[in-house]
């Protein structure tokens, strides 16, 4: 019984091993953003690693929690370092942060004090842009 089970175990082992081989460095990567991700420089600096290594297509979307421009967040009236160091991210990355249509804002809370901003993006490469230029 012993010997099956170390048999099974070792043939375990071989399929993980195996499904291991081939897998390029982007897969790599990409495992690791899926898994890990931290806030701030930490997401940009394993993005600049993924993009380094990627040609396709990009498309990255969420709450980045953070706007790059005053006009993107209710009553602001001047740039953050925050604001300023992932609008530099983006251009670093080469990505490209389409304009909203339809709404000026993606978040807002509050009645007394409401607040507003865009902080939901969609984040695009060049590429992208040229391979759906028709869609909006």
């Amino acid at each position: 019984m012993e010997e099956k089970r170390k048999k099974h175990q070792i043939q375990e082992q071989k399929k993980v091993k195996d499904s291991r081989k081939g897998k390029n460095k982007a897969d790599t990567e990409l495992k690791k953003l899926d898994w890990g991700l931290q806030e701030g420089s930490d997401i940009i600096c394993l993005l600049a690693a993924i993009r380094g290594l990627w040609s396709d297509l990009w498309v990255i979307g969420g709450d980045f929690n953070v706007c790059r421009f005053e006009e993107e967040k209710l009553n602001c009236t001047r740039r953050s370092r925050a604001m300023m160091g992932f609008s530099n991210d983006i251009q670093d990355l080469e990505l490209i942060d389409p304009p909203l249509q339809g709404a000026q804002f993606t978040w807002s809370r509050g009645e007394a004090h409401f607040q507003a901003s865009r902080i939901h993006k969609f984040l695009i490469s060049p590429e992208w842009s040229e391979m759906f230029n028709a869609i909006k």
